[in-house]
């Protein structure tokens, strides 16, 4: 077991950590405070919620460092009182306090999401502070990581498409690529075709999270419809779509871009398909 000083040692001492002890007995609450206020470093500022509202009352007012939470609550038990906390907060760590003779259901939490679980005999430990400063300390750890992942993997999918765009060196593919692209030869009419993109996007996400009645198919095809008449490609499909990614990402928090970027897996396709069908007609006679 790892002593006191030898935690304090691996990691960077924080500035006061908010704690937000979610638990409905007076009793644990007092032992809980008495055994933060007593460590010497760092500081610990703790608020206490005795149910499940009323801490979704606080983590929506206040910013907090960490939640001990009870999974026994007046109007919350078991492991869903962790889910709703973990659902509705994902960016703060959350220490699940069990009984002694639970520590099953310590472990079964970690597995659900709880970054640690103590035990409610041991909260007068001196080692209770930096358990949870170290706990902080690695859930943000592997917070970072992730995004760094999530970053890299956003930054490589636009480069692939981005490629797509690029004039091969074939007798083919050189015709194709001749003319400039409606980027370079209509900056204005491109940046309009971003933005209605952008909004579809909107629309398309909004449908498939809040089960809306919102279409894309007529702004797609509106889209599409545009670059066949400026005599586009499959060049100006993926220049208008990266366009809108890049502007996603740097603009929106990285979960919610994410999001974006999976949408627009799908939506790339559909306008490169309206785009086929317009000149389809179009050379059949059917579109001018």
């Amino acid at each position: 077991m790892m002593t006191a000083a030898a935690l304090q040692s691996v990691v960077p001492r924080p500035e006061t950590i908010r704690v937000l002890v979610v638990e409905d007995n007076p009793t644990d609450i007092l032992l809980l405070e008495e055994a933060l206020s007593s460590h010497p470093a760092p500081l610990f500022e703790i608020t206490a919620a005795r149910s499940l509202a009323e801490c979704r009352l606080h983590l929506g007012r206040g910013r907090f460092d960490v939640v001990l939470l009870d999974l026994s609550l007046p109007d919350s038990a078991g492991l869903n009182t962790l889910r709703e906390v973990r659902d509705g907060f994902p960016e703060i760590p959350v220490l699940v306090m069990t009984g002694l003779e639970r520590e099953d259901l310590g472990l079964r939490a970690m597995e659900a999401g709880a970054q640690d679980y103590l035990q409610k005999g041991h909260v007068q430990t001196p080692l209770l502070g930096a358990f949870i400063r170290y706990a902080v300390e690695r859930f943000h750890l592997r917070a970072g990581i992730q995004t760094a992942i999530q970053q890299e993997t956003q930054r490589r999918e636009i480069q692939s498409i981005e490629r797509l765009s690029e004039r091969p060196d074939t007798s083919v593919s050189s015709r194709i690529y001749s003319g400039l692209s409606i980027k370079e030869a209509c900056p204005e009419e491109y940046s309009r075709m971003v933005a209605a993109y952008y909004a579809q996007l909107d629309r398309s996400l909004d449908q498939r999270i809040y089960k809306t009645s919102n279409t894309t198919s007529s702004g797609l095809l509106d889209i599409a419809q545009s670059i066949g008449y400026l005599r586009g490609g499959p060049r100006d499909v993926v220049e208008i779509h990266t366009e809108a990614l890049k502007s996603i990402i740097e603009t929106l928090p990285l979960a919610k871009s994410q999001a974006y970027v999976e949408e627009g897996r799908i939506l790339v396709l559909e306008l490169m398909g309206y785009l086929v069908a317009y000149y389809r007609n179009y050379y059949t006679g059917q579109a001018k």
